[in-house]
């Protein structure tokens, strides 16, 4: 199973209001210290920091485990690796701990999705993970 996701063409909205944002700070910044080489040394770095919603990220879940790819870079995470499957609001969470933690947000892997492809990802996961509902096994 496989799904690209890519913010800056699907949210239009968001678009437009991180666009409004950036662009706000940087004529603040340009008018408090006329220097355009800060300018661009902000725009720059608000550009990197923004990278997972101007560029797609790919998914693609196998039976031997999950593989991420984002600006030519691929991680992949193995299904062992995981306890507990959480249904969200915008995707699938995977979570290393069978109960929660306070590490979850760094140790575990979110699948953004749509939907309509979240119930498919959800049932996977849990079938790969062992899980029945939320970490239950």
């Amino acid at each position: 199973m496989n799904w690209r996701v890519h913010p800056l063409v699907e949210d239009r909205k968001r678009l437009a209001t991180i666009l409004l944002i950036i662009l706000a700070f940087l004529a603040g910044l340009f008018l408090i210290g006329e220097n355009i080489g800060w300018v661009a040394l902000a725009a720059l770095l608000f550009f990197m920091s923004l990278h997972g919603f101007f560029f797609p990220t790919e998914y693609l879940m196998e039976d031997s485990g999950i593989t991420i790819t984002h600006l030519g870079v691929t991680s992949t995470r193995k299904w062992s690796d995981f306890q507990r499957v959480l249904d969200c609001r915008n995707g699938v969470f995977l979570s290393p701990f069978a109960k929660p933690s306070r590490l979850d947000n760094f140790r575990g892997l979110f699948l953004p999705s749509k939907a309509e492809k979240k119930i498919e990802i959800l049932a996977f996961a849990r079938q790969k993970t062992g899980t029945v509902q939320d970490g239950k096994k």
